[in-house]
C-alpha cells in the first residue's frame, strides 16, 4: 500500500468503514452534484466502489492532487449549507474530493472495527 522508497501507490489512501455508501440518502446526489458517475457494483453484496470511508485514517498527497484540498473546502461549505450529503456524510467528503479532481486513491484492505482489522463482508 506505501511503498517507503516511493511513498504511496495513487494520491490518498483511505481507511474503508463497515457500512455501504449505497444506504446513504444523498449517496446518488452526492456523485451527480460534482459530475462523477455514480459507482455501482454488479451485485447487491459490498464492494469496493461504494464502500464508505472511516475517519480513522486519511492519507493524503498534496502534491500527487494539487487540487483535492481546495475541493475538500469547497465541498465541506457546500455540506454546511446545504445538508447535500447528511450528517455523517463529512468522511465522504475526502473521497469526492480527491474523484472530482481526478485524483487516485485506494482503501486499505479492511476495515477496522473497535481497533481490530475485519475482512470485508
Amino acid at each position: 500500500l506505501v511503498d517507503p522508497a516511493q511513498g504511496l501507490r495513487g494520491s490518498a489512501l483511505f481507511a474503508p468503514d463497515i457500512g455501504d455508501m449505497r444506504g446513504r440518502r444523498h449517496f446518488r446526489e452526492a456523485f451527480e452534484h460534482i459530475g462523477l458517475q455514480v459507482p455501482e457494483c454488479e451485485e447487491d453484496i459490498r464492494c469496493e466502489a461504494v464502500w464508505e470511508t472511516d475517519s480513522a485514517i486519511v492519507v493524503l498527497d498534496h502534491g500527487r492532487c494539487p487540487g483535492g484540498a481546495a475541493a475538500l473546502v469547497e465541498l465541506a461549505e457546500d455540506a454546511q449549507a446545504t445538508d447535500r450529503f447528511g450528517t455523517a456524510g463529512d468522511k465522504e467528503l475526502y473521497r469526492l474530493a480527491w474523484e472530482s479532481q481526478g485524483c487516485s486513491f485506494g482503501f486499505l484492505p479492511y476495515p477496522g472495527l473497535v481497533g481490530e482489522s475485519t475482512p470485508p463482508t
